[in-house]
């Protein structure tokens, strides 16, 4: 399903950026959530 397919998306791109700014892990955490909330 696209949604899943989007779900899975920003998970990668969210572990690319714990990478290469772990400070933004939070950030992208919350990114996460509005997204699965929508």
């Amino acid at each position: 399903m696209p949604g899943t397919w989007h779900r899975h998306h920003y998970k990668i791109s969210c572990k690319t950026m714990s990478k290469t700014w772990h400070h933004n892990e939070i950030s992208c955490k919350t990114i996460a959530g509005l997204l699965a909330s929508i």
